[in-house]
């Protein structure tokens, strides 16, 4: 349940300035999509993605909002 922030990348639309801060997005989707395509030949690049994605929220967001409790 705590995963929805991180379900889809950041929409540019709501978030309008996500990109000029975080320049290596990352979200389930595209990993979904990547494991699909075999991307992940070793752990250590699926490790590495997901941690971007938290690492990506936390400097993104504010200690205190919910994105970075999640």
């Amino acid at each position: 349940p705590m995963a929805w922030p991180f379900q889809k990348p950041v929409d540019k639309a709501e978030v309008t300035d996500y990109y000029d801060h975080i320049k290596y997005p990352m979200d389930l989707k595209t990993m979904t999509e990547r494991l699909k395509n075999k991307y992940y030949v070793s752990k250590r690049l699926f490790v590495a993605d997901m941690t971007r994605i938290f690492t990506n929220c936390k400097l993104y967001n504010q200690p205190e909002t919910e994105y970075y409790h999640c």
